[in-house]
């Protein structure tokens, strides 16, 4: 979702700040490397066929991007948290569109183990997510083998709000 027209504006206003880096690219050193995790979780999901698979993609795609963009400063890594009030009422009205239709096919749609309407905000998979970041954050930190020792880690859960 987002703000519409927000990155053509910012790309706009700030080109310089942004720098497109792919696999075959040396690694490069920034002050701030900051991640839009919920991306990588769905991403994650779609292919993972079970919960440990799950977890084993989004920590290996994490460690390639960190390899990549080797952070000076600081690490930041964000999960969506709860919907203002306007927009809960219109995500819950969805979701039980979709979990009739779901019910009605009984052909249950699963990602990782789940249901698909399980990769939100205030879930048992999300609260586990967290979790296992966050232990993904200490695990990293513990081995201090790509960064500077000075990088600071940040992670703001599906608790967070705005």
């Amino acid at each position: 979702m987002g703000i519409a027209g927000f990155q053509r504006w910012y790309l706009e206003n700030f080109p310089s700040t942004v720098v497109t880096v792919t696999g075959e690219s040396a690694p490069e050193h920034f002050d701030h490397v900051l991640f839009d995790l919920n991306q990588l979780i769905h991403l994650a999901a779609r292919v993972a066929r079970n919960r440990d698979q799950f977890f084993i993609r989004l920590f290996r795609w994490l460690d390639n991007i960190l390899r990549l963009c080797v952070p000076k400063k600081s690490v930041f890594i964000a999960f969506d948290g709860p919907a203002p009030l306007a927009k809960l009422v219109t995500q819950k009205r969805r979701r039980v569109l979709e979990s009739r239709k779901l019910h009605r096919t009984r052909k249950r749609k699963r990602r990782c183990g789940v249901d698909v309407l399980s990769l939100s905000p205030g879930t048992e998979l999300m609260q586990l997510t967290l979790q296992a970041v966050e232990f993904y954050v200490c695990s990293r930190l513990q081995s201090k083998r790509h960064w500077d020792q000075n990088v600071r880690f940040v992670v703001s859960g599906p608790t967070v709000h705005g």
